[in-house]
């Protein structure tokens, strides 16, 4: 039902995005649950964050900040798709999925080598 109003501060469209954007958003989310898992175990086992923003959170709100971080990486993924077209949406999910791909295979270095 259309009232004819639009959301100003957060117009989202999911209308016309197709299955591309979804699949790259749900795997920016899936690698963001990736990184919290790995950064769980590598804190559990001694290690510590690199990243200073998190490590800072962390040592404030504990590993609650991994759940907050996977939090706004969905409502970011959300606004990504809903907000840009079908092309750009999935250029730059895939581009975020790649670079939060990073720190989860460094992690998964550093579990597999032994080095926590």
């Amino acid at each position: 039902m259309d009232t004819g109003k639009t959301n100003r501060i957060l117009p989202l469209r999911f209308d016309g995005c197709g299955r591309p954007a979804w699949i790259a958003a749900v795997g920016l989310v899936a690698i963001s649950v990736c990184d919290a898992f790995t950064t769980s175990h590598i804190l559990a086992h001694g290690g510590w964050e690199a990243n200073p923003i998190m490590a800072w959170l962390i040592g404030r709100i504990g590993e609650w900040a991994l759940v907050l971080k996977v939090l706004a990486t969905t409502l970011v993924a959300l606004w990504i798709v809903g907000r840009w077209g079908d092309r750009l949406a999935t250029a730059a999910a895939i581009l975020a999925l790649l670079v939060c791909g990073i720190p989860v295979g460094l992690n998964l270095y550093h579990i597999a080598g032994g080095n926590i």
